[in-house]
């Protein structure tokens, strides 16, 4: 649960790259036919591009859900085997929800605290530690970079053209 506000600089929350990252993963999505998005062609290395789109996006709506109801942030309390896994409409409509939800933070304070859930171990308990909005949003920022990285080695062989930059980090050179 929150405790306040850190220390304000009116710095307000970038929640703006996010939501390009997720476009970028909805017009991919949108690309593809059903076969291809719940195809497993590297199982069990890798699960299915809906299998990792349902991933990202829990890990944007478990931030949202911590940061909109001022609860824990809890990235490992999601569920498998959803519709956003198997149906690439279901994943679309998903991710414009969460974009919306996340443009309606554009206001908040990036140093606003949060508290953050971790499962750390297989065989411990849960760790609680204390975090800023700002400092989820740029995980949850460099998680879905991550995915969209897995996703486009998944397509590799099927698809010619990704948005640009799709899966590399900001800090990648632009040649690249």
């Amino acid at each position: 649960m929150f405790s306040g506000t850190a220390v304000s600089n009116g710095t307000l929350l970038p929640v703006d790259p996010l939501c390009a990252l997720l476009e970028d993963v909805a017009a991919v999505v949108i690309s593809l036919d059903s076969q291809t998005y719940v195809a497993a062609p590297m199982a069990p290395l890798s699960g299915s591009i809906g299998q990792h789109v349902r991933h990202l996006v829990d890990h944007v709506a478990a931030f949202l859900q911590g940061a909109d109801a001022g609860e824990d942030i809890d990235y490992d309390s999601r569920q498998r085997g959803t519709e956003v896994e198997g149906d690439p409409a279901a994943a679309v409509a998903m991710i414009y929800r969460c974009s919306q939800r996340l443009r309606a933070m554009t206001r908040r304070d990036a140093n606003d605290r949060a508290l953050v859930r971790s499962q750390l171990s297989r065989d411990a308990e849960a760790t609680t530690s204390w975090s800023t909005l700002g400092r989820e949003v740029a995980f949850v920022v460099s998680h879905t970079i991550h995915h969209q990285a897995i996703i486009a080695l998944l397509l590799h062989a099927n698809v010619s053209e990704l948005p640009r930059h799709f899966g590399l980090a900001p800090s990648t050179p632009a040649s690249h």
